[in-house]
């Protein structure tokens, strides 16, 4: 990835979701089984997102532990919808293709503390409108959470609030 310095901010991306394919299908390493995604929740700092519920379609489910990693087994070839959501983080869905062999997919959520932290830097730049954009994507994941509702105070009184 190259990063460009630029005179306006940029939003981080809202999710990142990596998937590898395992290596050979005829040979399976120690403790790994066929026909299962494995992977690892992060937040946008890397750290890892535990309780994280992950689900595919047809309905798989499982969690993260505490180090991010979660497993489903039994997976058909094909394509699934792969769902991740976490509280106090922007949920995230999108298609994976699955190849009927072990798979590692890598989730990045976003916290509702990077959102924040984006939307006042937006605000103390005068960028309303993108500010409004992370405003929206907060309200997504907690409409009633303290830091969502002081962020949209702040655009509504055009960057200050009274004291």
């Amino acid at each position: 990835m190259t990063v460009h310095a630029s005179s306006t901010p940029t939003l981080l991306v809202m999710a990142v979701i990596t998937v590898v394919t395992g290596g050979c299908t005829t040979s399976r390493s120690p403790g790994l089984l066929r026909d299962q995604l494995i992977g690892v929740i992060r937040d946008e700092r890397g750290n890892p997102v535990a309780g994280a519920l992950v689900s595919t379609s047809p309905l798989r489910r499982s969690r993260s532990d505490s180090a991010g990693r979660f497993r489903i087994e039994n997976l058909s070839t094909g394509n699934h919808t792969l769902t991740v959501s976490a509280e106090g983080h922007q949920g995230v869905t999108q298609q994976v293709y699955f190849a009927s062999r072990t798979q590692f997919v890598q989730v990045t959520l976003v916290s509702l503390a990077e959102l924040t932290e984006q939307a006042i830097a937006a605000l103390h730049l005068g960028y309303y409108q993108r500010a409004q954009l992370v405003a929206d994507r907060m309200m997504q994941v907690n409409p009633d959470d303290e830091r969502t509702v002081l962020v949209l105070q702040l655009i509504a009184a055009g960057g200050e609030l009274e004291r």
